[in-house]
C-alpha cells in the first residue's frame, strides 16, 4: 500500500468542504460533514454526509481507513470507496458502522440508493478503533483494528475515489479522526542485467531496470562460491540505467588481494 493522502482534521472548526480536498459527493446531500475540536464530525440535524478526496485522480484498486474516537450509538459513519465524481445522486462503496445494531456493513449508494451488499454482526470494540476499507480487483473488504472481519465481491465500480460518509446522525455524536488513503500500485524489484560474461580485464555494461530512483556506483559481484568484488561503475540514464565498468586485470586482482569470480555471478546495484 501506498498512501497518497492523510487529513487530520486539525484546523480552525468549520465546513470540511470548505478546504481545497474535500467534495461533496452528491449535490442532493444538503448537509456536509464538519470540523469541530480537530476531529470530524456531523452536526446534529444531520441525515446524510458524503464528502470525498477530490485533489487526488481517480484510481482502482485502494484503501482508506480512519479512527472512530467516540461511540457512533445510532450514527451510521463510514468510509467511500470508488466513489464517483460529484454528480446529483451519490454512486459509491460504503463501509459503516451502523450504531443502532453494532455491525460493520458494507453497502453502495447507486443513483442516491443504499443497499447493504455484506455486514457482520459480532462488531463489539469499544473506541478509539480504526477502521478500514479496501477495494482490490472485484473484492471490498472490511477491517477494525487491522482485522479483517468481512469481504464481498462486486463489480459495480471499478475506480473512483476516497472519502467518508454518514449516512445517518439523528442527533447521535461520532468523531473521526486520522484519516487516510493510498492505492497497492507496487513496483517491481530492482533487476541488473547483462550480456557480457565479465572477464578479467574486459569492459561490462549492465542494465538496471525497475528502479525508484538512480542507481549509484559501485556494483557488487559475487559468484556462486561466495567471493564477491566491487567494480566502480559509470551510470547514465533516466531509467532503465545503463552501468558501464571494466573487470579488474588477474594483477590487479592479485595486488587488491580479492579473489576471480567462478559459475554463476549475481550482480548488486544499490541507491
Amino acid at each position: 500500500m501506498a498512501e497518497l493522502f492523510a487529513d487530520d482534521f486539525n484546523r480552525a472548526d468549520g465546513d470540511l468542504n470548505a478546504g481545497a480536498d474535500w467534495t461533496k459527493a452528491a449535490t442532493s446531500v444538503s448537509t456536509n460533514l464538519i470540523i469541530s475540536s480537530n476531529s470530524a464530525s456531523a452536526p446534529d440535524s444531520s441525515t446524510e454526509a458524503l464528502s470525498y478526496v477530490s485533489t487526488q485522480s481517480e484510481i482502482g484498486d485502494q484503501y482508506a481507513e480512519v479512527q472512530i474516537t467516540a461511540a457512533p450509538n445510532t450514527a451510521r459513519p463510514g468510509i467511500l470507496l470508488r466513489c464517483q465524481a460529484q454528480a446529483v445522486n451519490a454512486n459509491t462503496y460504503f463501509l459503516y458502522h451502523h450504531g443502532s445494531f453494532n455491525e460493520l456493513r458494507i453497502a453502495k449508494f447507486v443513483n442516491g440508493t443504499l443497499t447493504t451488499i455484506a455486514q457482520e454482526y459480532s462488531l463489539f470494540v469499544s473506541v478509539p478503533y480504526t477502521m478500514r476499507a479496501e477495494a482490490v480487483g472485484s473484492t471490498i473488504r472490511g477491517f477494525i483494528d487491522d482485522v479483517e472481519v468481512l469481504s464481498v465481491v462486486d463489480t459495480e465500480f471499478t475506480e473512483g475515489y476516497f472519502g467518508l460518509g454518514l449516512s445517518r446522525s439523528s442527533g447521535s455524536s461520532f468523531l473521526f479522526d486520522n484519516f487516510a488513503g493510498g492505492d497497492f500500485v507496487t513496483n517491481p524489484d530492482p533487476e541488473v542485467t547483462t550480456t557480457d560474461t565479465l572477464q578479467p580485464g574486459a569492459e561490462f555494461t549492465l542494465t538496471a531496470t525497475n528502479y525508484a530512483s538512480a542507481p549509484v556506483s559501485p556494483v557488487t559481484l559475487t559468484d556462486s562460491q561466495g567471493s564477491t568484488i566491487t567494480v566502480p561503475v559509470t551510470i547514465s540514464g533516466s531509467g532503465p540505467y545503463t552501468a558501464v565498468g571494466t573487470m579488474p586485470t588477474l594483477a590487479e586482482a592479485v595486488t587488491a588481494g580479492t579473489s576471480l569470480l567462478f559459475g554463476d555471478v549475481t550482480i548488486e546495484l544499490s541507491t
